[in-house]
């Protein structure tokens, strides 16, 4: 069987393409910085890895729903609070701590017209 989706509004995709990009250099430079190429990070070995894995999650979670998966934007909204979570424990910026809340908010705006495309 063949799904037809609607063309993806260039909102959504600018979107997807931005938390895409932006987890997928945030877990390169945290990985770098857990093997000593990035000296500058105040972090535990520990968050680090967390880091970098959060920031995975959030990327996988983009691909899916730009594969118009349901579970991707399941997934990613779900992240949201982890991540606000860890960014309260490693003392983040009050603006940088809760942008994952607002990006999980702004995936909802987005999908929500056209919820009924994903799968």
């Amino acid at each position: 069987m063949v799904h037809l989706h609607p063309p993806r509004s260039v909102w959504l995709t600018l979107f997807l393409l931005f938390v895409a990009i932006a987890n997928g250099v945030t877990a390169v430079l945290a990985l770098a910085a857990l093997l000593h190429l990035e000296p500058q990070v105040e972090m535990s070995p520990v968050e680090t890895v967390m880091m970098a894995l959060l920031c995975l999650g959030n990327l996988m979670c983009a691909v899916a729903a730009w594969y118009w998966r349901r579970w991707g934007v399941y997934a990613f909204v779900l992240l949201a609070i982890p991540i606000f979570f860890f960014n309260l424990s490693i003392r983040a910026p009050f603006l940088m701590t809760g942008i994952g809340v607002y990006v999980a908010a702004k995936m909802i705006y987005l999908v929500r017209p056209i919820w009924s495309s994903f799968r």
